[in-house]
């Protein structure tokens, strides 16, 4: 599971991996600062809000400046302005060996 640590001293936080809920805090994680961090509360969890349809997503690499899209087919639209392709091939496409 992965659980978020902050910082004591500087408040700054990341995430952390555990193979099992019982080895967190088995480990001590010290921040560049010097002080130890500890995992945070939470209250609930937080939800996938990236996947929340319609909200806005920023794509860094479709060309010089930034792209903002709000949708599947937008993106969809992006990427064939910009003329680039999803990395990979599919099964049964012309070169790809079953």
């Amino acid at each position: 599971m992965i659980y978020e640590w902050q910082c004591s001293g500087c408040g700054r936080t990341e995430d952390r991996f555990e193979h099992h809920p019982d080895d967190k805090g088995a480990e001590t994680y010290i921040c560049g600062c010097g002080y130890s961090m500890a995992p945070v509360v939470s209250l609930g969890g937080t939800p996938l809000l990236w996947a929340e349809e319609g909200r806005p997503r920023v794509i860094e690499n479709l060309g010089h400046e930034p792209v903002t899209v709000r949708s599947a087919a937008e993106h969809r639209a992006a990427m064939k302005k910009a003329g680039v392709v999803n990395a990979g091939s599919r099964r049964g496409e012309k070169g790809v060996w079953v």
